[in-house]
Parts: structure tokens; C-alpha cells; sequence
């Protein structure tokens, strides 16, 4: 996230404050949503806090229809949960231990749509390659509804070697393709890393044939793939459904 880069998203604010980033905060006078905002800023000894006029708000911000409140990060990328990030601290997989991996998915919207659904469904993290990814900030957080200040996510320097290593670790590796096996009846073992590729190129050479099994989700109608954050969904959900 720039340090310049407002984000009036209450769920994303929400994120930011919640993983105790540093920042400038700024809430609508006599909003009763934005009064649940400050009572978690209160516990961030790092935000600067402020009550101005909806007029004010969006004048200090440049956004034309701001409500409620802005917030704008002065620190790291540590809302972004990429500060800091290490493949080996997913290597002691829990038997439960689910993993994505994206590959050429660089919308940012996209992005912050698998984080969601990830941390709704209970993956461990999101991980990606480092060259082409995506860009993290308020795109992401705002798609991620703030999830992204919370679940583990960060880039990986070569994504094919990082899910060989998973599988050394003790991970089925198992990627989306519309060749795989159907979801449904598919046997899924656990630790588990779910690969998603673009939906113009899917998976690269190298990272698909990194794949212990492709896996396919069946449906009928016009279009013959579905956006990757929905397929993304799906399949997570399919493993909760499994685990729990």
C-alpha cells in the first residue's frame, strides 16, 4: 500500500487496524460506524486518529464520496502480510494444512478474492511467484474484505520449486485444470496445496507438471470455465466441506 493511498473500505480499515498497522485515521463526526472503528483504533498505539466533517473527509482524501472513514498506512507492508514471509515456516504441515498457490494471477481484485475465501475456509496461506505478482494494497484489501491483514500471503521466488519443496514437506500438490479429475469424487488427501492458474493460460509447464493430480470442477451452461476466485471458492469449500 502506498503511503499516500487512502482506503475508505470499512472492512479493509477494519483489516488494517486489526493487524495493528501504523497510520492516519480519519472518522466521520457523529457516525455510529465509524464509532465502532475507533474503539478498535484505541488499541493501536501506532494510528492517529481524527473526527472531521464528511466535507472534510473528502476534501483531505481527493475521494468524491467518501463516508464513514479513511485510513492511509505510514508503515511497511505488514498489513499486507507479505512483511517478513518464509516458505519453511510452512514446511511442520499440520495434518489439516491447506495451502494456495497462485500462478499468473495478477488481478489485484482476483487476488483479494482467493485471500477471502482462504482465510473464510481456513487455509494456512497464499502464496505466489514473486516476479509478476500481484500488486498488494488496497485493491487487495478491499477485495479481501481485510482478510489480507490476517491470513499468511507472500511471494515465492520460483513457485514450481516452492511446490516441490511443499511436497517434500509432506504436501499433495494438486492443481485446477478443466483435464482433471472431477472435485466430487476425487480422493483429496491432506496436507493439501491447491494450485489455481489464470484463466487465458492456466498453470505453467513447470507448475503444472509439479502437480500430484489436476483437479476439475463440473458444471453445464454457455460459458465452459469459471473466473478463477469463483473456482478458487468452490474448491476450498469443497476441502472445509471434507474436513469438518
Amino acid at each position: 500500500m502506498a503511503r499516500n493511498e487512502w482506503v475508505t473500505s470499512f472492512r479493509a480499515i477494519e483489516g488494517y487496524l486489526e493487524s495493528d498497522s501504523s497510520g492516519e485515521l480519519l472518522l466521520e463526526q457523529g457516525h455510529a460506524r465509524a464509532e465502532s472503528l475507533a474503539v478498535h483504533a484505541r488499541r493501536c498505539k501506532r494510528v492517529r486518529v481524527a473526527e472531521v466533517s464528511r466535507s472534510k473527509l473528502r476534501s483531505r482524501t481527493g475521494i468524491r464520496n467518501a463516508r464513514i472513514a479513511a485510513f492511509r498506512s505510514t508503515g511497511s507492508e505488514k498489513a499486507s502480510g507479505t512483511q517478513r514471509f518464509e516458505l519453511s515456516s510452512l514446511f511442520d504441515a499440520a495434518p489439516e494444512s491447506v495451502v494456495v498457490a497462485l500462478d499468473q494471477i495478477t488481478d489485484p481484485h482476483n487476488v483479494g478474492a482467493i485471500i477471502r475465501s482462504a482465510d473464510r475456509f481456513g487455509a494456512r496461506a497464499v502464496i505466489y511467484p514473486a516476479r509478476g505478482a500481484p500488486s498488494i494494497g488496497e485493491t487487495v484489501m478491499q477485495a479481501s474484505a481485510g482478510t489480507a491483514g490476517h491470513i499468511n500471503h507472500g511471494p515465492v521466488v520460483n513457485l514450481a520449486r516452492s511446490l516441490r519443496s511443499l511436497a517434500r514437506a509432506g504436501y499433495w500438490v494438486y492443481g485446477c485444470d478443466a483435464s482433471g479429475r472431477d472435485i466430487r469424487t476425487a480422493v483429496i488427501n491432506v496436507p493439501a496445496v491447491i494450485v489455481l492458474g489464470s484463466e487465458g493460460k492456466g498453470m505453467r509447464p513447470a507448475v503444472r507438471s509439479a502437480c500430484d493430480e489436476l483437479l476439475s470442477i463440473p458444471g453445464t451452461g454457455f460459458a465452459d470455465s469459471l473466473n478463477v476466485s469463483v473456482a478458487a471458492g468452490i474448491v476450498l469449500y469443497e476441502l472445509f466441506r471434507r474436513l469438518n
